[in-house]
């Protein structure tokens, strides 16, 4: 998260944007995800997902050595697009 943005909800500031130059902000450019990286992601968990629910942790092991946060963007996009859920003890699941 931006430190700007961060500072300034604390502060009840809920219109501030990303400032785009903080630690955070500089480190989320350079780690931006590819649409190709993108594409292979979410090929592999859903590969993954159809013959076995799996926790997020198990499916970070599968993806080695992809970076575990463009990991988890693909997962929470999957997961507002109803593309898969998670149950009630962790474990991710196509819908």
């Amino acid at each position: 998260n931006c430190r700007s943005k961060f500072i300034g909800n604390y502060f009840n500031d809920k219109d501030i944007s990303y400032c785009g130059i903080c630690d955070n902000c500089i480190n989320n450019k350079l780690s931006a995800l590819s649409k190709d990286e993108f594409k292979i992601i979410t090929d592999h968990i859903i590969y993954y997902l159809k013959t076995d629910s799996l926790k997020l942790d198990e499916i970070e092991k599968k993806l080695r050595p992809a970076n575990k946060q463009h990991v988890r963007e693909v997962i929470n996009y999957l997961s507002a697009e109803n593309i898969i859920n998670t149950d009630k003890e962790g474990k991710i699941m196509l819908k």
